[in-house]
Order: structure tokens, then sequence, then C-alpha cells
């Protein structure tokens, strides 16, 4: 099962990272799962984009739809604080595939 996303600033913004992660939902037909914004820069430096690979939107190629589906309310290292006290220990594994702000954020808040 699939509990939520966690959206961070890396390849490029916030704003974008959290837009792409619900416009995948909706191509995929899981809009039932929440997608959280996150952290908007790294801990210990100025965010860095990578555009120049990843294009403007990050999904640059394809004409994508803008998402319908809003992001879940409050932010991203809260809702890993918030599961992972609530579910059983060892149930939850989480799948970064991205930086690990929100992670880190979230050990740093909760340890």
């Amino acid at each position: 099962d699939l509990l939520g996303i966690s959206c961070v600033a890396g390849n490029v913004p916030l704003d974008l990272t959290s837009k792409n992660a619900r416009i995948i939902c909706e191509l995929a037909g899981k809009t039932d799962i929440p997608v959280y914004a996150g952290c908007d820069r790294p801990l210990g430096r100025a965010l860095v984009t990578a555009e120049h690979v990843h294009g403007r939107t990050g999904l640059d190629g394809p004409d994508l739809p803008d998402p319908a589906m809003p992001l879940a309310p409050g932010h991203a290292v809260d809702f890993i604080i918030d599961t992972l006290r609530k579910e059983p220990a060892g149930t939850v594994t989480l799948c970064p595939i991205g930086p690990l702000t929100n992670i880190a954020t979230a050990f740093k808040r909760a340890p």
C-alpha cells in the first residue's frame, strides 16, 4: 500500500515537484494517494536545480495537463512523522527517489 507521497525541492523547485507528482498520480489513476508538499530547499545550502537536464518543468517533453487533484493539507514532514508514529513499528518503508531533506527534517524534529 502506498500511504502517501512526500514532495521535496530537487531537480526543480518544490512547486513543480508537487505539481508533477499530482500529474503522475492522475495519469496513473491513483488520485486517492495523498501528495504532500515538503521542504523547499536543502538543509545546509542553497537549492541547486537541474532544469538543464529535466527541462523547465521537470517533466518536459510530453504535453501534460495541469493536475486537478489538490495537495494534501499539511506539510510532508508532518505526514512522515505522523505516519511513522501511527503505523505499527517496522511496517512502513520509506522509498525516497529524490533529496532526503523531508526525511532528515522529520528525524531532526522527532528523533
